[in-house]
Formats: C-alpha cells, structure tokens, sequence
C-alpha cells in the first residue's frame, strides 16, 4: 500500500516538476543566448558593452549561474526515466542525494540575477541617458510569471512591489513633464545620429513622432500605461500561475494524509489480525474443553445413580453444567459473528407448545427466590425457526427475568397479531439503566451482580438478539430501575399449510436447573475462637469458604467492601479479613486502601483470595498492607494452613506482650525484650547487622511507621525501605513478623502495621 502511494505521489508529482523543470532550461538557455546578444549590439552601436562597470558583476553574475542552473537541470532531466538513486555515475548520485536542495538553490540563483539586472536597468544604470525605458518595465512585467512558477508566490509579490517603487522613484525624480526615451539604448544612439547627419529615415520619423504627439512620450502617459499593465500582470501571475504551486504544496500534503490513513489501517488490520489469532486460540482452548466437560458430566450422572445426590454433588453438577453452557454460548456467538448459520430455520415450530414445556421447569427454579409466574399463553403460535432457537430465546429472556427478581412476579405472554406473534417476559426486578438499554444486547456485557446468582459471561441477551435478526424479527426493552423490565420478541407468524405438521421437540431441563444456595449468614458460635470476616461477592464461593471456616472459627461475612466497612461498626474485634478483589461498588483493593488509613483497623492482618493474577495487581495489595495475596484457582487445606500459622503468630504476639509487661512490672530497669535485651544482641551480631540496621529494627519494634523512622534517622522512607529488604534478605524473611521472631523466639513485642 505505501509503494502504491509512493507510486501514486510521483505520478502526481513528476509531470508537474518536469514542465518546471523545463520551464527553467528554456529560461537559463534564452537568457544565456539573448545576453550575450545585447551586449554585443550594444558594443557595435555604442563602442561599450555596458554604459555603467557595475553592469558587468550584474551580467555576468546572471549569465554564471543561467548557465549552471541549465547544466544541472539537464542532467537531472535526462536522468528522470533512470534510477537515480543507483545511478553508475557519481556525479548524478551526489545530484539526486541533494536534489531537493539544489532545485531551490538554482531556481533562485537563475532568476535573482535576472531581477537585479532588471532592477538596474529601472533605475536607469545601463542606459546611455540614464533613465528607464518601455522595454525595461516590460521585461520586468514578463518576469512576474516566470517568478511565480519557479519561486513562488511570496518572491512574485515582493517583486512586484519593487517594480512599482521603482516606477514611482522615476516618476517622483524626473517629474511629469520629463521626456522618457522609447526604444532601446542602441535605437536612440542611431535615431539620434541619423537626425543630426538629416538622414530621410530619421526625419521622416521625427515628423511621424510629432504628429501623433509621441516625440517622445511624456511621463503621464508612461506611468499610466505602466502601472496598468505592471497591476494586470501581477494579478493575473498571482491568481493563476501560483497555481501550479499550489498543487506542489497540496499533492504532497494529501499523499502525507493518504500514508497516515493507510498506516492507522495497517495497524487496525494487525490488530484485527492478533485478535482473529488470540480468539482463534481461544476457540481452540475452548474446544478441547468439551471432551472433558463431556466425560466429567457422564461421569458424575453414573456417580449420582449409585450413589444419589448431596449438596456438594449438586453444587459441582451445576457448575460443569454452567460451564459448559458457557462454552457452547462462547462458540455459538463467534460463529454468529462470523455470518455461520447454526440453525435452519425451514421447518415450522409450535412457539407455544415449547413455552409451556419450558414454564414448569421455570417455576420450579422461581419458587426457590419466591417468585411467582404468571403466563398467558395463546395457541396455534407457529414460526419457521428450528425449536432449538426458539427454545434458547424462552431460557434466556426467562432466566434472566428470574436471575435479577426477588419476591416478585413475572409475567409471560404469547399472543399473535395480525401477521406477528409477540413473545414478552416482563418482570418486577431491580430493572435495567437507561445508559444500558443500547448495550445489554452486546456481547460480555454485565448487569449488577446479584449475591444469588453468578453473573456469568453476559452472551444470553446477544446471542437472543442474533437468533431473532436471523429470523428477520425485532427485539424491543422497556425498564426502569427498581421498577423492573418488559423484553419482547416480534416474530413473522407462519400458518400451516395443507397436511403440514409442526416439527416435534424434547424440550431441554438441565440449563433451567441451578442449585439456588439460601443467603450465607454470619457463623458466630463460640467467643473463646478467633474471628474472621469474608468478602466476597460470589454466593457459591462465600458459601464454601464459610463452610470451611466456621468449624473453627467465628465468621463474618459480606458482599463487598462498602458492606463490610459497615459491619465493622457492630463488631467488637477482628483477628483476619479474608476478601476478594472483583467486586460491585467498593472493591478489595479500595476496602483495604480505607483500612490501613483506619485508627481502628489498620492492625488487622488482610488477605487477598482473588482470580486477578498480575505481578502489578499483587504488588499493589503488598503496598496497601495484605499479608498475603492467594491466587484462584487455589487449595482449600493451604489458605487454611495460611490463616491457622497467621493467627498463630498475632497469638504468640500477644503472649509475648502480656510477657513483657508483667516483667516490667518485676523490675522495670531490666529489659527483657527488644533492643538492649542480651539475646537482641547476640541474635543481631549473629546476622550480621549493621548498627543502622539495628537502629531501624529498634523503632519498627516500637511500632512506629516508615516516614516516622525516616524522620527520626533524617532518611527518607525510601532508604528505610531499602533498609528493611536488606534485612529481610540477611534473615532469609518474608514479613516483620518472621524477623522479630527470628531476632527474639517467642518474645515479640507488637510490630508496626506499615508494609
């Protein structure tokens, strides 16, 4: 494509340089010709080649570089159908290297001379009266074209308002009445020499002359005349051959645009490309998935028939379940994308017959969120779709309508109009925002979250929507926020011919049945356990780790940050705080953030259990205070492991505390801990800790934070952080707590909460 534009650029360009260029050699070659000339004539008919000596720098500075500016531009032209830039010759590839350069260079050196000769031939040097004549204002005026195309516009104006000043300097010096001679130098010297010797010619041409009041012309007329056709010229050389330069300047400026445009294209199909490659990846990924998505749900079918159901049975079932209706939505979508038909639609099917399969299944799984169906179902509802399609569409608009109502009723109809059936799910959910209403029928986009339901991967809607393009109906959405939401879907009605029967139909159960998990409350039993509070915005998740933790401790639990910072309020104390990342409203992150700048709770210990696994997202939760960052999928015995060995520690904490206060009380000159404690000492000299480093410990044991320390050895809190990883390292720990207990076994004073 850039070669093309290249290619394009100078067929635009090369014509228009070469008519230039051409322009210029007839110029140089005719200048450097008629010079000469002149000059010679004048030595003929004069006995002088010039009038003034200044005459010759001026003459023979513009034959020189005419001459130059000829020579160059022939070679270069001459070259034009040749690669210049691997030219054998190295005269034409020092040329074509400097050629933009050496083009402005020549074109100005082959017409600057040539304007200052005729800007002294205007104010009289070179005439034997020393005064202008006609044909030096007509040379001027001809030039005015010559300097618009080779130079430019700005060189043209400026010329011309030499030529007029220069016209007016002869007027205002001579005065009106001055007799300016009408021919050139070489005329007037033999028309004069003619009328002293009263040759016949020259009389005769006297009294021709005097008859029509020319002998010679008077100022008026020279300067009106002039000054007329200097305007007309200068107008004319501006407006139109100025022209050419300006295609000079567009061309080039639109080609520029053209590249500019042709790369933002390039770069959209490469990363049009990297996405088809990436999804394509995917798809693939995706792929191999189902084989054994395929023999774990086989699998768990035979374990359910020998064994029967439990609860975790069912929570695993429903879960490979979701899964792969992900998967089969997630291939489902990229084929629509790609205009692949995955249903034919060339066979009738009962709308209404599939909807009242569909709703007993559908009321069973409202009846867990107490809500109530209600349906009005009209028969003899036939379209040309295949049942399946119309079956995804009855799923989707009602698992939806379920997934984002409680206690609520939803509403069912089918009825036919005219030449349409309609299909309307309306509910009395939490609704649908106006900024959503564009955009809920786009792929993997997500409402609001419901703590009873997983989200999901946001396809149903759009995948809903493509079935109903590819049946050539409509979709139309009315809601309102927390006054809930009507879908409805315009299909063309089909009536059935002569002997043509509806195509039959084994409506599908196992996407309609979810474990519905009852609300997870606080598990508070016993005062004597450590306390721990879950955030985490997934129901099934919260469910399971509470199941896992209250066996030994006291949980709390909440739906995200925003919640839990209330429920802080009406809890005495907490040892641990277990949290996701990904939540509604105020996320992990923010919820932590607000708690290390908390009085109250910046001391307890944080954990993260999240699916979000970038080095940046987990050196993020390290600064803000998490004592650790555990990735999903994860083991439950290890987070287990990990809050029984941290709450271990924050025990002997304080045991060491209690130990240290009641020693005080003994005999408060004797230090039985921290710094100045014999074991402090031995234990320092045994890693090797410089006394800065000693120094640092000391007011970390104190609790005191980085910039306090920083403040009190006047360095900054980045030195004491480069500090603290140096001791770290010589210790070989990962936290304040396993070096203090390192430094001092069991006898750990409270440390600083600072990360």
């Amino acid at each position: 494509m850039k070669q093309l534009l290249e290619q394009s650029k100078k067929q635009l360009l090369t014509p228009l340089g070469n008519a230039r260029r051409k322009l210029l050699i007839i110029l140089n070659i005719v200048y450097c010709i008629l010079a000469p000339s002149f000059l010679i004539s004048e030595k003929i008919a004069t006995g002088n080649f010039v009038n003034d000596s200044i005459m010759w720098l001026v003459y023979g500075t513009a034959i020189l570089f005419n001459a130059l500016s000829a020579v160059y531009n022939i070679l270069i032209f001459s070259e034009a159908k040749i690669d210049l830039k691997n030219s054998s010759s190295r005269i034409i590839r020092f040329l074509y290297d400097r050629q933009k350069n050496l083009d402005v260079f020549f074109g100005y050196a082959s017409i600057i001379p040539v304007l200052f000769m005729s800007f002294c031939n205007m104010m009289g040097l070179g005439n034997p009266f020393n005064d202008s004549i006609i044909t030096d204002f007509a040379l001027a005026q001809s030039l005015m074209i010559v300097v618009v195309i080779i130079t430019g516009r700005l060189p043209v104006l400026v010329w011309f308002l030499i030529v007029v000043a220069a016209l007016f300097w002869n007027v205002s010096k001579r005065g009106w009445d001055y007799e300016y001679h009408y021919s050139t130098p070489t005329e007037v010297a033999t028309y004069k020499k003619a009328l002293d010797n009263k040759e016949a010619w020259a009389l005769k041409r006297q009294a021709e002359l005097a008859d029509n009041n020319l002998n010679p012309p008077k100022v008026t007329r020279y300067f009106n005349i002039w000054m007329v056709f200097i305007i007309v010229s200068f107008l004319v050389a501006y407006f139109y051959s100025g022209i050419t330069n300006d295609i000079f300047k567009i061309v080039p400026a639109v080609v520029h645009n053209i590249e500019q445009v042709s790369e933002e294209s390039t770069r959209m199909e490469l990363a049009q490309k990297t996405n088809e490659e990436k999804a394509n990846t995917f798809i693939n990924l995706a792929h191999e998935t189902k084989t054994p998505l395929t023999l774990i749900n086989n699998y768990l079918d035979e374990y359910i028939k020998k064994h029967g159901k439990t609860e975790e049975i069912e929570i695993i079932k429903w879960n490979v379940q979701r899964l792969t209706t992900d998967i089969i939505n997630f291939f489902d979508l990229e084929r629509f994308n790609r205009g692949i038909n995955i249903y034919d639609h060339s066979q009738a099917s009962d709308f209404g017959l599939i909807v009242s399969r569909k709703l007993p299944l559908f009321k069973s799984l409202a009846h867990t969120k107490e809500v109530e169906i209600r349906e009005k179902i009209q028969g003899s509802c036939f379209v040309l779709a295949h049942p399946s399609a119309i079956e995804r569409i009855v799923n989707n608009l009602l698992e939806n309508s379920i997934k984002y109502t409680e206690r609520g009723t939803i509403n069912v109809a089918l009825f036919a109009q005219a030449d349409q059936i309609c299909f309307s799910v309306t509910d009395t959910g939490i609704g649908i925002p106006p900024s959503l209403h564009s955009r809920v029928f786009e792929p993997y986009i997500q409402l609001e979250k419901s703590l009873k339901f997983n989200q999901g991967m946001g396809m149903g809607l759009s995948i809903v929507k493509k079935i109903v393009n590819d049946l050539k109906g409509t979709i139309k959405l009315e809601s309102e926020p927390g006054h809930g939401t009507t879908i409805s879907v315009y299909l063309q009605r089909h009536v059935l011919t002569d002997g043509e029967q509806p195509v039959q139909h084994d409506v599908t159960i196992d996407e309609v049945s979810p474990i519905i998990l009852t609300e997870t409350l606080d598990k508070v039993s016993d005062s004597s356990r450590p306390v721990i509070m879950v955030v985490e915005d997934n129901q099934e998740m919260l469910s399971y780790l509470v199941k896992n933790l209250e066996e030994k401790y006291n949980v709390y639990v909440a739906a995200s940050g925003a919640e839990a910072l209330e429920k802080l309020k009406f809890i005495a104390h907490i040892d641990l705080i277990v949290s996701d990342v990904m939540m509604n409203g105020m996320d992990g992150m923010e919820f932590c953030r607000v708690l290390s700048m908390s009085e109250f709770y910046r001391h307890i210990p944080f954990i993260f259990l999240t699916a979000k696994t970038t080095a940046t997202d987990k050196l993020t939760a390290l600064r803000l205070g998490a004592i650790d960052y555990i990735e999903k999928p994860f083991i439950v015995d290890h987070l287990m492991l990990k809050i029984e060995s941290l709450l271990s520690n924050i025990r002997k904490q304080k045991a060491a505390v209690i130990q240290a206060y009641h020693l005080f009380l003994q005999d408060p000159a004797t230090p039985v801990s921290g710094p100045g404690s014999r074991e402090f000492e031995m234990n320092c000299k045994k890693y090797d800790l410089t006394q800065r480093e000693i120094e640092i410990i000391s007011l970390l044991m104190k609790g005191q934070p980085y910039k306090v320390i920083g403040s009190s050895l006047a360095i900054s809190s980045k030195t004491v952080a480069r500090h603290v990883a140096t001791i770290f390292a010589k210790l070989d720990v990962n936290n304040k707590i396993e070096l203090i207990n390192k430094l001092m076994p069991g006898k750990s004073p409270a440390v600083s909460d600072e990360v």
